[in-house]
């Protein structure tokens, strides 16, 4: 059920599922079978003078969803623009283990209610690297090797904040603290 048409306006070709068009108005789009414009390469932001003439526009890609939504979108510029987030993985989405954006799922924020933008491991193994928008990270697994600032917090046995003089250890340590004191055990 093939149609198309090529008229002054452009060119439109139809099937069950939808249609392309090509015009000077849209540029080309792909439309949905419930009308939604689903996808738009060409001019994307339109500026008109006072008396309706073009000016300037952006040009790029606009996806959208089956409400309208937009989903994705390029610019002038080169910058991509996702809503949600990127999966990247080895074969298609399903298999993906890095997410990187702004997860919107309710379940995916932190103690201070910050939404991951970035997450790299299979979810909820031993196997995480977790970022959140303000700045809180959650890796298992993690070694990290130079110098580590800290305020508050443990690592391992040593809570920071609360380091005394009173260091009993034979592993080779030196803290520095807020003071500016400096202890050091040599093993």
């Amino acid at each position: 059920n093939l149609r198309f048409a090529l008229t002054w306006d452009g060119l439109r070709i139809n099937n069950n599922d939808g249609s392309v068009q090509i015009d000077d108005e849209e540029d080309i789009t792909v439309i949905d079978k419930s009308d939604v414009q689903r996808i738009k390469i060409g001019r994307l932001n339109k500026v008109y003078d006072d008396e309706g003439a073009l000016i300037d526009c952006d040009y790029g890609i606009r996806f959208k969803d089956a409400s309208g939504a937009v989903t994705m979108e390029t610019d002038d510029d080169g910058q991509l623009w996702l809503r949600n987030y990127l999966l990247v993985g080895p074969e298609d989405a399903t298999s993906s283990q890095v997410r990187i954006g702004y997860n919107e799922d309710e379940t995916k924020v932190n103690s201070n209610d910050a939404h991951e933008v970035f997450h790299a491991g299979e979810e909820g193994s031993d196997k995480e690297f977790i970022v959140y928008e303000d700045g809180f990270m959650k890796a298992s697994g993690a070694e990290f090797t130079g110098a580590v600032y800290a305020t508050s917090g443990k690592i391992g046995n040593l809570t920071v904040g609360e380091v005394s003089s009173a260091i009993e250890d034979s592993m080779g340590i030196e803290v520095v603290s807020d003071r500016g004191e400096t202890f050091k055990v040599n093993s």
